[in-house]
Order: structure tokens, then C-alpha cells, then sequence
């Protein structure tokens, strides 16, 4: 879950960005702090859903929308990385793993 909370950061980003809106502006405008907003758009799971709420309301969204939408679309994309290697050798697989160790820091 830990990772829908960083994609659903980085889809707020792409919003807030869309409307030219700073995060200090949209924080002002959805009444929250903006250390709250900051940590949401890090993908911290720790805010409340209050926050998701007001943030949607700026931007046009529910957090049931938004979370939603992650989800699905990380399945979706896990399923297309499969199908994709399972045809891969496996001296390209041994690399592929090396690179997303690399890209996620996991040792």
C-alpha cells in the first residue's frame, strides 16, 4: 500500500502542476498545511483522509477516485511487465532485477 500512497503523491503533483498552481497555493486554498501537502505529495502515508478531501476539492477529485484509479492502474502495469518477461531470457531478467534494485534502493 505503501506504494499507492507515492503514485497517488505524484498524481497530485501532476494535477496541482496542470493548474499552474504552486504548493504553497494550493495548500492555501485547500486550508491545509503545508508540511501536510508536502508529505502527501512524498507519498506518506500518514495524512488524513480530511486532507485527500479538501486537496480534491481544489483539484477536482475524491480521494476514492484517486486511490481507485492507482490501484487499478498499478495492477494494470504489473500485468503488462509479466506478460513481458516472461519471454525475456534469463541473463536479461538477472539485469532487469539488478536495475530495479537499483532504482527502487533495495538491496
Amino acid at each position: 500500500m505503501m506504494e499507492s500512497f507515492k503514485i497517488v503523491g505524484a498524481k497530485i503533483v501532476n494535477l496541482r502542476e496542470a493548474k499552474k498552481l504552486t504548493q504553497e497555493q494550493l495548500a492555501e486554498k485547500a486550508e491545509i498545511p503545508i508540511a501536510e501537502l508536502r508529505k502527501i505529495e512524498e507519498g506518506s502515508p500518514d495524512a488524513t483522509i480530511n486532507f485527500y478531501e479538501k486537496i480534491g476539492q481544489v483539484l477536482n477529485f475524491t480521494p476514492a477516485q484517486i486511490f481507485a484509479k492507482t490501484d487499478r492502474e498499478h495492477r494494470q502495469q504489473i500485468n503488462k511487465i509479466k506478460k513481458l518477461l516472461q519471454a525475456a531470457p534469463v541473463d536479461v531478467l538477472r539485469e532487469l532485477e539488478t536495475q530495479i534494485k537499483a532504482k527502487l534502493k533495495i538491496k
